[in-house]
């Protein structure tokens, strides 16, 4: 199969455009570690909340939660 030629204005482009995908992933990548820790801190919270909650059931000998 013989190769194709290509100019390097042609590969210059491509790689380019996939420069900028890989710009975009990395700032998508950023976006969800930001999301994630968010979640994770109000999991945290609700958590915590949760446990307390649990533990004054417990001191009151109840046991619905």
């Amino acid at each position: 199969m013989p190769e194709e030629e290509v100019s390097v204005e042609e590969a210059l482009a491509v790689a380019q455009r996939a420069l900028a995908k890989t710009v975009g992933i990395e700032e998508d990548i950023s976006d969800l570690k930001d999301e994630t820790a968010e979640l994770r801190s109000r999991l945290d919270e609700v958590e915590r909340r949760l446990s307390k909650q649990e533990a004054l059931a417990d001191e009151e000998g109840g046991d619905d939660v």
